[in-house]
């Protein structure tokens, strides 16, 4: 029997999850040093400033994560949260929807 192919949103979603790995080097949390990497390497274009280090430390107080903490997926997929966010209300914006229909289960 063939494997089912992965959707849009899943391979996303494994995208994620496989991204998260490698900046943790496979571990359950990643440095701070290992969010700069992941931010500076693949969210470049959502994060202002994703390359400086002032930058960088305004973000993690954004996220109310400490420098010295390990970086959870939680708290990470915090910031995919906001930027997903972001990105959706900026396109509903550029529609001029009066009103967003999307509801959460």
């Amino acid at each position: 029997m063939a494997e089912k192919k992965c959707t849009e949103v899943e391979s996303a979603i494994d995208t994620l999850v496989t991204e998260f790995h490698k900046a943790a080097n496979d571990g359950a949390t990643m440095s701070s040093a290992g969010l700069a990497n992941l931010v500076s390497s693949q969210l470049s274009n959502r994060v202002k400033n994703s390359g400086d280090p002032a930058g960088m430390a305004a973000l993690m107080k954004q996220l109310n994560i400490k420098d010295s903490e390990g970086i959870t997926f939680q708290e990470f997929w915090g910031l995919i949260k906001q930027l997903a966010t972001a990105e959706h209300e900026q396109s509903y914006k550029q529609k001029k929807l009066v009103e967003c229909r999307c509801r959460l289960v």
